[in-house]
């Protein structure tokens, strides 16, 4: 039972997965282009911890939108779109 199985499992296209991902302590960071989603992989438990809503892109009449680019900063990720918009997520804090 490898990694793609539980991307399946949470309606992640294995071939929608960019080869463009983020390494931060244990915390391994991807996206998905086509769906337009982003996640967090737990590299030690092999788990998947987040996966985000669709994000929010304008479309155009010529092309479809994808995400080209992902940039991870201690509390932000970044992720660049094809239109060359930045979307910017910040990490909650956890309330004990």
């Amino acid at each position: 039972y490898g990694m793609w199985d539980k991307m399946e499992k949470m309606n992640l296209k294995k071939y929608g997965v960019s080869g463009n991902t983020s390494l931060q302590g244990d915390l391994l960071y991807f996206y998905n282009d086509k769906e337009l989603q982003f996640g967090i992989l737990d590299i030690n438990t092999k788990e998947i911890i987040y996966v985000s809503e669709p994000i929010a892109v304008v479309e155009r009449d010529d092309s479809f939108t994808r995400l080209r680019d992902l940039k991870v900063s201690e509390n932000k990720v970044y992720i660049l779109d094809s239109n060359h918009t930045l979307h910017i997520f910040e990490r909650e804090e956890k309330k004990i």
